[in-house]
């Protein structure tokens, strides 16, 4: 469980938190919940082509250049616009007749978090 300080800065690691109440327990288990974000690897494939790209592609695009099928995506993208990492972009979409993906605000800050905690982990080894 993430004590109050690491949910509210949105530190990765966990913490050994001892909770006294458990009323007070229970509020920061949902607080908790709310917060964390499943993801998948190919899902983070998706949002790094997206982001590297910088500009909306559709589905077969996606799934040529990351050698998924089509169905295998069309997952994993769902999942994502649900939690809203990236988005379908209405512009290319209308006029092409095909839905175009582009990566988030959310998505995008999302990616350079884990990108920091990874270069932390490899700096610390």
């Amino acid at each position: 469980m993430k004590c109050p300080i690491c949910l509210e800065s949105d530190i990765i690691s966990n913490c050994k938190v001892i909770f006294k109440y458990t009323e007070i327990k229970k509020q920061f288990e949902e607080k908790e919940r709310e917060k964390k974000i499943r993801f998948t690897f190919v899902g983070y494939l998706i949002m790094d082509l997206l982001k590297k790209m910088q500009k909306a592609l559709p589905l077969q695009k996606i799934g040529e250049t990351l050698d998924y099928s089509t169905t295998t995506l069309q997952v994993h993208i769902r999942i994502l616009i649900e939690q809203n990492m990236i988005a379908i972009d209405n512009e290319p979409t209308q006029t092409l007749k095909k839905e175009f993906y582009v990566i988030t605000k959310k998505g995008d800050d999302f990616l350079q978090r884990i990108e920091r905690f990874l270069s932390k982990q490899i700096n610390t080894r």
